[in-house]
């Protein structure tokens, strides 16, 4: 990433990025780069999972200066949310988080996990339940399955205590007490999910059009 050049500046919101051995070209979607944001909308799934880690690293390519993360999405899988947590933990760029809509589910581990500020609109919500799982097969697999999505609980649980002010006991009573959570931006404030609430999401700089 370091070695890349932009093509087709005027385009911001779609860039294609050409290594400078001209061997491959990269798309990038859900970007704008004047004002450093990505944005994930939607399903956290492997297409959304690889075009942010994308984004995530190019942006931080290109300076040091603060990465704006836009979240409205319903979750997906933990196993993808839990990589992009480890990459915004790891790079230098600093990351605010915005919520927006809804944040559900593995978003939320987004969400909160920002490095810089964690923010959320007024209109924003955020949902929790205890994780699940589609597999079938055999009696050993199923158990198998079920040891690894208690271990990924265990996980999700440990993460929400760092970044909150609930110990990992109490989130984990809490969902198993009401099994899907609703949370106000009121309540994400007082409860240390967020930092602060926005009236309007940041927007882009308007640019001269000749």
């Amino acid at each position: 990433m370091k070695n890349a050049v932009e093509v087709n500046k005027d385009k911001l919101d779609n860039p294609e990025v050409k290594l400078k051995n001209g061997l491959e070209v990269l798309h990038l979607y859900d970007i704008h780069i004047e004002t450093r944001s990505l944005y994930l909308v939607g399903e956290i799934n492997d297409m959304s999972f690889r075009q942010t880690l994308k984004n995530l690293h190019y942006l931080d390519s290109l300076n040091n200066d603060p990465i704006n993360f836009h979240i409205c999405s319903e979750g997906g899988l933990l196993d993808y949310a839990y990589s992009l947590y480890d990459h915004m933990q790891s790079i230098n760029s600093p990351t605010n988080t915005i919520g927006s809509g809804f944040i559900c589910s593995a978003a939320v581990i987004l969400l909160i996990c920002g490095t810089n500020k964690r923010m959320a609109t007024e209109t924003s919500s955020v949902m929790l339940h205890p994780a699940e799982s589609q597999v079938s097969g055999n009696v050993e697999h199923m158990e198998a399955n079920k040891n690894m999505l208690s271990l990924s609980e265990e996980v999700r649980y440990n993460l929400f205590a760092k970044h909150t002010r609930w110990p990992a006991a109490k989130w984990k009573k809490k969902e198993r007490e009401k099994r899907e959570i609703w949370f106000s931006p009121k309540e994400m404030l007082s409860m240390g999910m967020i930092d602060e609430i926005v009236k309007n999401v940041p927007v882009r700089k308007k640019r001269n059009v000749r």
